[in-house]
């Protein structure tokens, strides 16, 4: 099973860094990918619509709001084009996208532990893991 983690910018590199262990500690096939602003978010997503992934960590970071404003239409476009679903991971309720961009294709779940990144992860990968574990149960 894969997991592509898509990681925006973060200040905290501590509180990045274990969840980044977390993720690599997981019995699924983890992916992380860094990206620096949200137009490399949106060239991932749209990335992965087209591979092998079968879900989807979007931890946006903290996307300056001008950002958002100036990629909101091409964010919300490439989540309703990702051809699988997603979970959404946050440190701060403000973070989470889907009430600011209303994408048709909804997140999963959206996980937000205020000030603790990695609890956020631990969850998402939880429900990840046994979302996926599910999905091959129901295959054989």
């Amino acid at each position: 099973m894969s997991i592509l983690l898509i990681q925006g910018p973060h200040r905290d590199a501590s509180a990045i860094a274990a969840a980044q262990c977390l993720a690599a500690s997981h019995a699924a096939q983890v992916v992380p990918v860094a990206c620096a602003d949200a137009a490399q978010i949106v060239a991932r997503l749209r990335q992965g619509a087209c591979d092998d992934t079968e879900l989807v960590l979007l931890d946006s970071g903290e996307l300056p709001a001008s950002e958002l404003a100036d990629h909101g239409a091409q964010l919300c476009a490439a989540l309703d084009a990702l051809g699988h679903p997603y979970i959404e991971v946050h440190d701060a309720s403000a973070q989470a996208l889907e009430p600011l961009l209303h994408p048709r294709h909804m997140p999963l779940l959206t996980v937000i532990a205020n000030g603790a990144l990695a609890d956020s992860y631990a969850i998402a990968l939880g429900v990840a893991q046994r979302r996926l574990g599910a999905r091959a149960a129901l295959a054989n």
